[in-house]
């Protein structure tokens, strides 16, 4: 298998794009990375503007589930 190298974020955005198997609109897509390891990857819509609290707390419970992830990559997608 060829090793995946995101080096840009239009490499990013393409990785987005063929992970998820479509481009999200109103979405937040995260996905956790190790040293040379691509992780989980998360799709939620956007929050309310009431629910965002309870939406940062629900989206870093949902990421601590991967324990081995150094960090996080965000991709932020809203049609406005």
């Amino acid at each position: 298998m060829e090793p995946l190298t995101i080096k840009t974020p239009a490499d990013v955005l393409s990785f987005v794009g063929h992970t998820l198997g479509f481009w999200p609109h109103e979405s937040l897509v995260c996905i956790t990375l190790d040293a040379n390891r691509v992780g989980a990857t998360l799709r939620v819509d956007l929050p309310t503007r009431e629910g965002g609290l309870q939406y940062a707390r629900t989206v870093a419970d949902y990421l601590a589930h991967d324990t081995s992830a150094a960090s996080v990559l965000w991709a932020y997608a809203d049609d406005s």
